[in-house]
């Protein structure tokens, strides 16, 4: 997670939700998301398809989007009970993203200023490129030698821990290493992610809320690394 030299940038996803306690109707939403982002590209999801009853009773479905809108740098989903904001392609730096999601939230006001807002959560997957993370971060993560006899060949390890933070901010951490990332070339790369998925319930402020879950996100991330390297790979905070 490089926050600064965006030419380094090992970002491979970056996603900002609000979840909101009540919930507006579908057509509300998706028609002033309509007016506001004329300029975006949009599409139904798979969601749309169900019936209504079964979309708007099963808890799994809550947040799930029913329309994405997508320009070259910004896609923005949207559902009765959810907004969120993701980068398209290289990854601009947190205080550009940042803004992007801010402006974006208030020319949305009419819809957003009818919700209250429950959860803000922010996620990054960093993608590390032929590399075994397990090598370069502080968490070991170990199996015995002879786990499953006199010989054994690690394929894949993965380590996943949820924890709570100062400010009631909660985090979910998922490292995997040997996984295989898509290309747009219909081709694939080889390597290890970081996935850290921070969000709090403990709003006062939606932008203070933002700029909080950012940062336990950047801590974690970087208190995971070793100190060589973070430096060896040009990563800064």
């Amino acid at each position: 997670m490089n926050e600064n030299q965006t030419d380094k940038s090992t970002i491979l996803e970056a996603v900002v939700q609000f979840r909101f306690k009540n919930r507006l109707e579908i057509e509300d939403v998706f028609f002033t998301a309509k007016t506001v982002l004329h300029d975006f590209s949009y599409k139904k999801e798979p969601i749309l398809e169900l019936p209504v009853a079964v979309r708007e009773t099963d808890p799994k479905l809550k947040y799930a989007a029913y329309y994405k809108f997508i320009s070259d740098t910004l896609t923005v989903n949207i559902s009765p009970s959810m907004i969120s904001f993701s980068i398209n392609g290289f990854y601009p730096g947190w205080s550009q993203f940042r803004a992007m999601i801010v402006e974006k939230y208030a020319q949305l006001k009419e819809i957003t200023s009818q919700w209250e807002t429950d959860i803000i959560s922010i996620r990054y997957i960093d993608f590390f490129q032929n590399i075994n993370i397990f090598n370069n971060i502080s968490i070991s993560v170990e199996n015995p030698n002879n786990v499953c006899g006199n010989f054994f060949q690690e394929k894949r390890k993965n380590y996943v821990a949820e924890f709570t933070c100062k400010n009631s901010t909660e985090v979910k951490l998922q490292i995997v290493n040997n996984v295989s990332i898509p290309t747009e070339i219909d081709t694939s790369e080889q390597g290890s992610i970081i996935d850290t998925d921070v969000y709090t319930m403990n709003i006062s402020n939606n932008e203070d809320a933002l700029d909080r879950v950012h940062e336990v996100a950047k801590t974690t991330f970087f208190n995971i690394l070793k100190d060589e390297f973070a430096e060896e790979r040009n990563l800064k905070q």
